[in-house]
C-alpha cells in the first residue's frame, strides 16, 4: 500500500477537477491530495462535491461566519464547501419551485453522518422558521440528530460513529422559504448488533451512556444497572469506551434533545426501563437439563430484573424462553427447548424489543417535527449506510450493499445514461464515456423470480429449508449464468457477488433465520400479558402495519402531537381490541389480497409476497388460523427501497461523494490506492470526463425564453417561435457559440460559468425592472396617500370652521344669560325689600293684638281667681261632702284633650281589669286613648277572683293587694301623665300637681300601649321604652315614646 505525506503546495490547486489541464488519474489524485494536506477537504466535479474525511475537528470551517459567507452565493463564488451544495439545493428549490434532494454516499467511515448534520445545520440557519413557519421546528430538526445517533449509531472497526441504519430527512418549506416541518424515514436497523458484536466494536451508544450515567436518572436505582463490562451484550467485543467521548455526558445531551423534541421525563423513564430489560435479558444464561433447558441459578436475579422492568411475571418470562407451543391436528403441544434454542429465543426477544423501541422513537420524532398544515416544497437529505466489506459478511451486509447498488444505479442513470440518451435525442454529437454499469449485479440480487433475495424469500416458505438448501438453489440458478456470481472453492457455506465497489464473500449461516426474523407465539403471548402500556404499544398492530404501508413519497403521515403513553392502560387496551377466532392474535392485521392493494408499492412487491391467503404483518408465528406467511425482512426492505427510489426520481438531485483517505483514521496520511478505488467505483472519474465534454446546463426553448425575456424585452413582444427566438436572444446578448449547442427542443450550455453569467445578467435586469415597478407603484401609492391627505385636510377645515362658529354662539349665549341674571337679581332685591317691610308691619300689628289679648286673659284670670276664692270661702262655711271615689279620675286644672286610658294588670292565674277612666277639659277637640292595667299575684293562686266593674278597683281586690294596688295606681297615673306631657307640651302643667305615693312593696315595671290610632297632630312614638321603679321614690323618667306599662310582682313573700 503506497502512501503520501504532506505536499509542498507549489503546483496550482484546482477547485474543480473538470478544469484540470491534464485529465488523468494521477493528476486528479495529486490535486485531491494537495488540497487534503492544506485542510481543503472539499473539491468540485462540476456540481458534484467530493468530501474527504479529515479525521480531525475543524471548528472554524463550520461556524456561523462561514454560513453567512455562503448564504445567497453561487456555487463558484467561493471555495468548495458543503454549505455551497446546501445553498444550491435551497436556491434551486426557491427559483425552480421543485423538490430537491441531497444524496450523501460513500464507504463506512467516510463521514456521511457528519456531512448530513452539516447540511441540516445550514438549511436550518438560512431558512429558520418565519411567521409562516413551524415555530421551533428548525431547532427540533437539529435536536433529533443526537437522539438518532445515540440509538442508531455504534463504533465499528472503521468508524467510531457509524450509522447502523439508513435515514432520509425530508425538510419541508413554506412558500416564503421557512422550515415548516420535517419527516424521517429509517431503513434496515442492524438489530443483530444488539446481541453480538465483532472485536473492537461496540453495541449501540445508548447502552454505554445508560450504564455510565444511570445514577443521574430519577429512576436510576430501579434499573439495577452496573458497569458495561458486567453485561453480556456489551462485553463480547472487550471494547467499552471511545477515545475522547464521555458517555455520561453524552447521556445528558441525549436526554436534553429528547426533551426538545417532545418526549417527557416520564416517557424517557419508560424507555430506560426497556433498555435495561434488554441488558438484563442478555445476562440470562441456560444449561441443558436432560432434554430441556433451565435457567442457571446465577441468572435468576437477571431474569427477575428483566421481568420487573417489562412488567411481566417472572415465571411467565421463564416459560416463554424455555418452551415452545406447537399446534398440530387441532391440538397444542408444549415442546421444551435446548439451551441453544432458549438462547436464540432470548436474543430474538431482545432484538424485537430494541427494534420496536427504535421504530417507536422515529415515529415520535416525526410526530414532533411534522406539520399537518401542509408545505410548499421540500429538500431531502439521504444518509444511508455505506458499502461494507467485512471479514464475515452476512445478510445485513448484503442488503446494505444492495441499497448502495441501487443508489449507484440512480447516480449512473442521472449522470451517464440520461445524459447520453438526451444528447442523442437532441441530435448533439458527444464522445461516449465508459462507466461501470451495475444493472447486472442488481438483477442478480433482486430480479424476479430467480434473484438471490427472491430465492431467499421462497426458501423461507418451506419448513425443512436450511441455509444449505438455499445456497444450493442459488448455485443451481446462477453459477453458470451470471458473471457477477461466483462460489469460492473449498467452501460449503459461502458465495461471492461482484459489486460495483468490489467482490464480497457472503456467509450463508443464519440467512433464513434473519430473513424470517421470527418472534414466536409464546413471546407474543408474553408481550400480550404485560401490564405496561408502553411495552404493549411497542408491539401494537398499527405500528407493525405501518411497516408495510408506506406512502408514495416514502414517508408515513405524521400526527401533529406527541401523545404520552399511559402506563396504566393495558386492561383498557385489551378490552378495546377486536375479537376474532380463538387462537388468533388480535394484534395481527391483514392486508388485501393481491390485485386489491391500495398502494402501488404493495403491487410492486406482490410477486414476492406468498400467495394463497392474507398477508400477516409481523413474524409472530403460530397464532393465526390457516397457514399464514410473514412478510420477510428482505421483502420489507425492498418495499422501502422502492419507495425511496421513486421519491428520489421525482426530485432534482445534488450529490456529495464522501471519500475515506485511509483505514487508520490518520489525519496526515493518504492511501492512494484506496482513494483511486473509491473514485473509480463511485464513478467520479467518469463523471469528470462527461462533465468536461458534455453540456451540464440545459433549458427547454420555451422555458429559456420565459426566463430570460427580461434581457431582450423587444424580442419578447414579437410573435416568433421559441426555437427561432433563442438564437436571436443569444446573438443580441453576445454569447459565444462555442459555449452552447442548439438541440431540437433544448439549448445546452458547456459549463456552469455561462449559465451563471446569464443568471447574473438576468438578476441585474430584473433588479432594474423591479426598481421601475417599484417607482411606479410608489408614485401611485404616494398619489393615493396625497388624495387621502387632501380629503382629510378639507374635512378638518370644515370641522374647525364649524367648531369656531359654535364656540362664538356659545360665548354670546353665556353673556346673554349673565345679563339676564343680573336684571332678575335687581328685580328680586327690590321685591324682597318690599316683602320685609310688609312683614315687619304685620309683626308689629300682631304684637299689639297679643298684648291686648294677654291683658284680657290676665283680667279674666284675676276675675276667676277672685271668684274661686269667694267660692272657697263660701264652701268653707258650708257642710263637708263625702270624699270622691278612689278610682274616679281626677279633673285636670287646665284645659286638656280628653284621653281614655285602659290599664291592665296581669294576675296569675286570674286577670282583673280596671274600668276605663278619663280626664277631660273643654275648649279643644277631645281625643280618647285607652289603656289596660293587668296584675298578677302568686299569693292568691288557686282563688277565684272575678274581675269587677266597681268604681273602686282597689276595694274589689283581696286585702293583701288592696294597699299595693292603690299605690301602684297612683304611681301609674303619675307616670302616664309624665309620658303624655312629654308627648304633648299641653300636659306639662299637670306634672306639677302630681305626686307619687310611697307604697311599700316589691319592684314593678310599667309599659304603655296605645290601643287606638293617634289623633291628628299628635303622632305616636315609634318605640316602646320601659320604666322601672321600686317601693322607694325614683326620679321621674320621661321617654320620648311611651306605649305600654306592665307591672310584674316577683313573689308573694315580697308583697
Amino acid at each position: 500500500m503506497s502512501t503520501s505525506t504532506m505536499g509542498d503546495g507549489e503546483e496550482p490547486i484546482c477547485d474543480d477537477l473538470c478544469s484540470l489541464a491534464v485529465l488523468d488519474e494521477p493528476s486528479i489524485l495529486a490535486n485531491i491530495e494537495r488540497r487534503y494536506f492544506k485542510q481543503l477537504i472539499y473539491t468540485y466535479v462540476g456540481s458534484i462535491l467530493i468530501s474527504v474525511n479529515p479525521y480531525r475537528s475543524l471548528p472554524s470551517y463550520y461556524n456561523d461566519e462561514t454560513i453567512q459567507k455562503y448564504r445567497g452565493k453561487r456555487l463558484t463564488d467561493e471555495q468548495p464547501h458543503i454549505y455551497a451544495i446546501a445553498e444550491a439545493a435551497y436556491h434551486h428549490m426557491m427559483v425552480a419551485e421543485k423538490d430537491q434532494s441531497v444524496l450523501i454516499s460513500g464507504e463506512s467511515g467516510a463521514g456521511k453522518t457528519e456531512s448530513t448534520k452539516l447540511v441540516l445545520q445550514y438549511l436550518a440557519a438560512v431558512s429558520g422558521s418565519g411567521k409562516d413557519g413551524g415555530g421551533r421546528i428548525h431547532e427540533q430538526v437539529l435536536q433529533c440528530n443526537p437522539v438518532l445517533e445515540a440509538f442508531g449509531n455504534a463504533k465499528t472497526i472503521r468508524n467510531d460513529n457509524s450509522s447502523r441504519f439508513g435515514k432520509f430527512f425530508d425538510i419541508r418549506f413554506s412558500r416564503g422559504g421557512h422550515i415548516v416541518g420535517a419527516t424521517i424515514a429509517q431503513y434496515l436497523l442492524e438489530k443483530s448488533r444488539v446481541v453480538s458484536q465483532s472485536t473492537n466494536e461496540r453495541n449501540y451508544h445508548i447502552f454505554y451512556q445508560l450504564c455510565a450515567g444511570h445514577k443521574d436518572l430519577p429512576q436510576g436505582s430501579t434499573l439495577h444497572l452496573r458497569p458495561a463490562s458486567e453485561f453480556h451484550y456489551l462485553s463480547q467485543s472487550k471494547c467499552f469506551t471511545i477515545d475522547g467521548v464521555n458517555d455520561a455526558s453524552e447521556l445528558h445531551t441525549t436526554r436534553r434533545c429528547m426533551g426538545g423534541i417532545g418526549i417527557s421525563e416520564d416517557t424517557q423513564g419508560k424507555i430506560w426501563r426497556v433498555l435495561a430489560a434488554v441488558l438484563h435479558l442478555g445476562n440470562v444464561t441456560f444449561e441443558d437439563d436432560q432434554d430441556a433447558a433451565r435457567v442457571l441459578a446465577l441468572s435468576e436475579p437477571a431474569l427477575a430484573h428483566a421481568a420487573t422492568l417489562l412488567d411481566v411475571k417472572t415465571d411467565a418470562l421463564r416459560h416463554a424462553l424455555m418452551f415452545r407451543h406447537i399446534k398440530a391436528g387441532g391440538q397444542t403441544f408444549k415442546k421444551p427447548l435446548s439451551s441453544k434454542q432458549a438462547t436464540d429465543t432470548r436474543d430474538a426477544l431482545s432484538k424485537a424489543l430494541y427494534g420496536r423501541l427504535f421504530e417507536w422513537l422515529v415515529d415520535q420524532i416525526n410526530q414532533s417535527i411534522s406539520n399537518p398544515a401542509g408545505y410548499w416544497h421540500s429538500i431531502g437529505v439521504l444518509d444511508i449506510f455505506g458499502f461494507e466489506i467485512f471479514e464475515h459478511n452476512s445478510l445485513e451486509q448484503m442488503m446494505i450493499n444492495y441499497a448502495n447498488e441501487k443508489l449507484q444505479q440512480h447516480y449512473n442513470s442521472h449522470v451517464f445514461k440520461q445524459e447520453q440518451a438526451e444528447y442523442q435525442a437532441e441530435g448533439i454529437s458527444l464522445e461516449s464515456v465508459d462507466f461501470v454499469d451495475n444493472q447486472s449485479c442488481i438483477d442478480l440480487i433482486d430480479k424476479k423470480p430467480l434473484g438471490i433475495l427472491s430465492l431467499l424469500d421462497e426458501e423461507c416458505k418451506f419448513p425443512q429449508a436450511t441455509d444449505g438448501t438455499f445456497l444450493a438453489k442459488i448455485d443451481t440458478h446462477h453459477a453458470k449464468t451470471s458473471p457477477q456470481y461466483t462460489k469460492p472453492l473449498r467452501t460449503t457455506d459461502q458465495f461471492s457477488v461482484k459489486h460495483f465497489a468490489g467482490d464480497v464473500i457472503y456467509v450463508v449461516d443464519g440467512f433464513l433465520e434473519k430473513n424470517k426474523d421470527e418472534f414466536g407465539g409464546d413471546l407474543a403471548a408474553l408481550m400480550d400479558s404485560t401490564s405496561s402500556g408502553f411495552v404493549m404499544d411497542l408491539f401494537s398492530a398499527s405500528r407493525l402495519a405501518s411497516l408495510l404501508s408506506p406512502s408514495t413519497d416514502g414517508m408515513s403521515s405524521p400526527r401533529p402531537t406527541v401523545p404520552e403513553v399511559a402506563e396504566d392502560s393495558p386492561e383498557q387496551a385489551r378490552h378495546d381490541r377486536p375479537k376474532g377466532k380463538r387462537g388468533a392474535n388480535p394484534r395481527f392485521k391483514t392486508l388485501p389480497k393481491q390485485g386489491t392493494a391500495s398502494s402501488p408499492l404493495v403491487d410492486e412487491l406482490s410477486e414476492d409476497v406468498p400467495t394463497g391467503g392474507m398477508v400477516r404483518v409481523g413474524s409472530w408465528g403460530g397464532r393465526s388460523s390457516g397457514v399464514p406467511t410473514s412478510v420477510t425482512v428482505c421483502g420489507q426492505f425492498k418495499l422501502q427501497l422502492l419507495s425511496l427510489m421513486k421519491m428520489l426520481g421525482s426530485t432534482n438531485p445534488h450529490y456529495i461523494r464522501c471519500i475515506k483517505p485511509n483505514d487508520q483514521k490518520n489525519p496526515k496520511m493518504m492511501d492512494a490506492k484506496m482513494l483511486t478505488n473509491q473514485l473509480r467505483y463511485t464513478g467520479i472519474l467518469g463523471t469528470i470526463k462527461i462533465r468536461r465534454g458534455g453540456y451540464p446546463v440545459r433549458y427547454q426553448y420555451e422555458d429559456f425564453c420565459q426566463r430570460y425575456s427580461v434581457l431582450q424585452p423587444s424580442l419578447a413582444k414579437k410573435p416568433i417561435p421559441a426555437a427561432k427566438r433563442v438564437p436571436m436572444m443569444l446573438s443580441a446578448l453576445g454569447m459565444d457559440r462555442a459555449v452552447h449547442k442548439m438541440g431540437k427542443t433544448k439549448i445546452f450550455f458547456k459549463d456552469t460559468a455561462t449559465f451563471e453569467e446569464l443568471e447574473a445578467r438576468r438578476a441585474k435586469a430584473s433588479w432594474k425592472a423591479a426598481a421601475k415597478i417599484q417607482a411606479l407603484y410608489r408614485g401611485y401609492r404616494v398619489r393615493r396617500v396625497y388624495a387621502r391627505v387632501r380629503q382629510g385636510a378639507l374635512l378638518l377645515q370644515r370641522t374647525m370652521r364649524s367648531h369656531c362658529h359654535r364656540s362664538r354662539h356659545i360665548r354670546l349665549k353665556e353673556k346673554a344669560l349673565v345679563l339676564q341674571r343680573a336684571i332678575r337679581k335687581a328685580v328680586a332685591i327690590r321685591e324682597l325689600a318690599r316683602l320685609r317691610a310688609e312683614r315687619e308691619r304685620n309683626e308689629r300689628e300682631m304684637a299689639q293684638v297679643k298684648e291686648t289679648a294677654k291683658a284680657k286673659e290676665e283680667a279674666e284670670a284675676r276675675k276667676t281667681k277672685d271668684a274661686a276664692e269667694a267660692q272657697a270661702k263660701e264652701a268653707a262655711k258650708a257642710p263637708k261632702a263625702s270624699p270622691p271615689s278612689a278610682t274616679a279620675p281626677k279633673q285636670a286644672h287646665h284645659p286638656q284633650p280628653t284621653r281614655s286610658i285602659e290599664t291592665t294588670h296581669t294576675q296569675h292565674p286570674h286577670t282583673h281589669t280596671t274600668p276605663s277612666f278619663a280626664s277631660s277639659t273643654s275648649g279643644k277637640p277631645t281625643h280618647t286613648y285607652k289603656y289596660q292595667y293587668k296584675y298578677s299575684c302568686q299569693q292568691c293562686h288557686g282563688h277565684d277572683h272575678q274581675p269587677t266593674d266597681s268604681p273602686s278597683t282597689a276595694d274589689a281586690l283581696p286585702n293583701h293587694l288592696r294597699a299595693l294596688v292603690k299605690g301602684i295606681m297612683a304611681d301609674f297615673k303619675k307616670d302616664l301623665i309624665q309620658k303624655l306631657a312629654a308627648h304633648s307640651p299641653e300636659y306639662s302643667a299637670v306634672l306639677a300637681s302630681n305626686h307619687s305615693p310611697n307604697v311599700a312593696g316589691p319592684k314593678y315595671q310599667y309599659k304603655y300601649q296605645y290601643l287606638h290610632p293617634a289623633p291628628e297632630g299628635h303622632p305616636l312614638p315609634a318605640s316602646t321604652p320601659s320604666i322601672s321603679t321600686t317601693n322607694q321614690k325614683q326620679p321621674s323618667q320621661q321617654p320620648s315614646t311611651p306605649v305600654l306599662v306592665t307591672h310584674s310582682s316577683p313573689s308573694p313573700s315580697a308583697s
